[in-house]
């Protein structure tokens, strides 16, 4: 019998395609001069180290423009093995071997190093994903170590990985002097020893948080371990903010006539029951958007409380979208999903051929799609590889005869924005590599005639 083969092509990233800093980190960004009227115009990983690398750069206008894929940070080391001047391209850098801290953080204080970031950055409804810093005798730690005067807006960091030791968040260690941080969001994990919070570790000197929200969990060895800030300080203010991670209720310390208005945590996930500071919900009424609208909270589909639309909710009982919980109204939310196709026929055909070519096609650039996130019966699969950010290919073989079918199934992969997939329509194929036969008979009136007789018809 014929070995015949199905030659999948799957829409899925390209797996290497942040990891080019293997060979330089440092990438300027392509557009903008810095300035109000020019921001530079940041789009990788790449030019987030451009950023941090260069203490010079922490005054500086950034819009960002495209979610931007950070898991390479994980094997991140300080040491400038081959002394280029790019810390984050040597061989360490590109695997475990090494002391792995991570990202750096934008902006510092202490320790003989105070430039802060006093800079903009808007996130223009983008995510940074995978960030990760492990540098647990280290302050003021986050993606911004400590901001002065600065401004942060629309962006999403999430699945962060971050650990440092005091002054620690997933957005900013320490916030100075009039910082605003507005309509942004984090997720993932962040420890330390004390002032951890989910978005800020400390939210200090007349510095705002508005209409944000952490999902990360939360852990201080000491102190402070909030889901949102861990110390909000000397007349700073959090307005219309939730968190729902586990560890901490939204603000565990609140000092110098500093305020936390309108905002909430989930009393049930956090394992956080009681604070002074913030309102502490059920699971259910964070999943209720009248326990918001109530607040004042400006949502899209409601006029009362203004229309600049902050916000947006999936309809009470629903949780398609953020598992139910409230989601900024310029977050990506929609599954990407993966439609199959064959250019030798439609779904459900039969055919003998040696090889067939399928398409899948993602709706969006996905992230984090491996081959063992594809199901098959009737063979087994060989050979993939990434051709865009959006397919790829793979080889089925089949085992017999017979039926098979190719799946994705749902939240194996997710896009950009952290979303998981849906599931893909399955594909069927009935392979047929068997030669048809044809049986010869005759009949004498209503007697039938072997093979080889004779007669006188």
């Amino acid at each position: 019998m014929r070995n015949h083969k199905l030659i999948l092509v799957l829409a899925l990233p390209i797996l290497y395609q942040d990891y080019i800093w293997a060979q330089t980190t440092v990438a300027a960004p392509s557009a903008g001069a810095g300035t109000q009227a020019s921001p530079y115009e940041i789009s990788t990983l790449g030019n987030l180290s451009w950023i941090t690398q260069d203490s010079d750069r922490w005054d500086k206008y950034y819009k960002q423009t495209a979610n931007i894929d950070a898991s390479g940070t994980q094997y991140w080391d300080d040491a400038d093995d081959d002394s280029d001047g790019d810390l984050y391209n040597d061989t360490n850098d590109g695997s475990s071997t090494g002391n792995d801290e991570g990202f750096s953080p934008i902006g510092n204080c202490c320790g003989g190093a105070t430039t802060k970031f006093t800079g903009t950055y808007d996130g223009q409804g983008y995510t940074i994903d995978g960030l990760t810093i492990d540098r647990s005798s280290t302050n003021y730690v986050g993606l911004v170590g400590v901001t002065d005067g600065a401004t942060i807006s629309d962006v999403g960091v999430i699945n962060v990985s971050i650990e440092g030791q005091y002054y620690v968040g997933a957005f900013v260690g320490q916030t100075i002097s009039s910082t605003s941080i507005a309509t942004c969001y984090s997720t993932g994990s962040v420890s330390g020893t004390g002032q951890i919070g989910g978005l800020v570790g400390m939210n200090d000197i007349s510095s705002s948080i508005t209409n944000s929200y952490s999902k990360c969990s939360v852990s201080a060895s000491v102190k402070d371990d909030g889901g949102l800030v861990g110390f909000n300080n000397a007349s700073s203010t959090i307005v219309n903010c939730y968190s729902t991670g586990s560890g901490g209720s939204l603000v565990p310390r609140n000092d110098d006539d500093a305020t936390v208005t309108n905002s909430f945590w989930d009393t049930e996930t956090s394992g956080a029951s009681s604070s002074s500071y913030g309102t502490g919900k059920t699971t259910a009424q964070m999943k209720t958007l009248s326990t918001f609208t109530d607040a004042g909270w400006d949502f899209e589909d409601e006029t009362t409380n203004g229309s600049n639309d902050y916000w947006n909710k999936d309809d009470d009982g629903t949780t398609t979208n953020n598992s139910g919980y409230p989601y900024l109204n310029w977050q990506d939310v929609t599954a990407p999903t993966m439609t199959i196709t064959a250019a030798e026929g439609s779904d459900g055909f039969t055919s003998n051929d040696a090889t067939l070519t399928l398409t899948f096609t993602s709706s969006e650039a996905t992230t984090n799609f491996v081959v063992g996130d594809i199901t098959v019966s009737g063979g087994s699969l060989s050979s993939f590889s990434a051709t865009s950010t959006t397919v790829y290919t793979a080889t089925f073989t089949p085992s017999a005869d017979g039926a098979t079918t190719v799946d994705v199934a749902a939240s194996t992969f997710t896009d950009g924005a952290g979303n998981n997939n849906s599931a893909a329509t399955q594909f069927n194929w009935t392979y047929d590599s068997t030669a048809p036969t044809m049986t010869i008979t005759a009949t004498d009136g209503s007697s039938a005639v072997s093979d080889g007789a004779t007669t006188n018809d």
